[in-house]
């Protein structure tokens, strides 16, 4: 640990900031929705976790980064582990990473969390500043559907909403998903080879949809310098996708 760290031991850190532990949970756990006994029970995973084998996670603290930093990156990932420990392994379809975010997001909200659609575009308006009308979510919805129908007949909100398409639409939509399965396949790849610091920054972004504006509040960084950073692992992962044999015009594809 660095000067002004070194003189504390992991265990002073974890009982000196109790409080902005409980504080980053609460918020974590609330940017993905959860309840009242869900944050609690998150939290009380996070104090289990932090205490293992002697607060070995937060023995990791170098120094390099505030603490909050730290944590906020930690809790993160033990929210990940906890939320799937309690309903499996989720991974957005290769469709609904065609479609956009919003089709990421709406995915994991109805197919994932089981919520009704009238909650799932609440908590898209509330959390993700979804401008969308109701009904073109209804039409991200009507074309995710068929790719999960055969798993979750019969949802709330969802039943109404049309579940076949012309076979025309069928070829192109297995394409499309071909050639997404692909890229994302090569991006994970990529991505898996960044620094945790900087897999978070894309997550917090383009899988959790947060604003650099929300990012920067909740590391209590100033916004320019994660912009550029962003920058600069946009034009790496350009570099290594078309690397692995992805042309500019299929990595841009994935974007739309």
């Amino acid at each position: 640990m660095t000067q002004g760290v070194a003189a504390q031991t992991a265990r002073q850190l974890y009982e000196e900031n109790l409080e902005l532990v409980e504080r980053i949970c609460a918020s974590a756990a609330r940017r993905q929705g959860c309840r009242l006994d869900e944050i609690e029970d998150f939290t009380s995973h996070v104090h289990v976790k932090l205490l293992e084998d002697e607060c070995a996670r937060l023995a990791r603290f170098e120094g390099r980064s505030s603490l909050k930093t730290f944590l906020v990156i930690t809790i993160t990932n033990l929210f990940r582990d906890w939320r799937d420990l309690r309903q499996g392994k989720w991974r957005p379809s290769a469709l609904a990473l065609h479609l956009g975010p919003t089709a990421v997001r709406l995915e994991r909200l109805l197919f994932r969390d089981r919520r009704t659609f009238d909650e799932a575009v609440r908590e898209l308006r509330a959390h993700h500043g979804e401008t969308a009308s109701d009904d073109e979510i209804e039409e991200i919805v009507t074309q995710l559907k068929p790719h999960f129908s055969r798993r979750f007949v019969g949802d709330d909100g969802l039943e109404e909403l049309p579940s076949e398409s012309q076979p025309e639409e069928r070829v192109l939509q297995a394409e499309s998903q071909e050639l997404s399965a692909q890229i994302l396949a090569a991006l994970e790849a990529v991505i898996a080879e960044l620094p945790l610091a900087d897999r978070m920054l894309l997550r917090w972004r383009f899988e959790d949809g947060l604003t650099v504006a929300r990012i920067a509040r909740m590391l209590e960084e100033p916004q320019r310098p994660l912009y550029s950073r962003l920058g600069r692992l946009f034009r790496l992962l350009r570099k290594e996708l078309e690397a692995r044999g992805i042309d500019a015009d299929q990595v841009k594809r994935l974007g739309e």
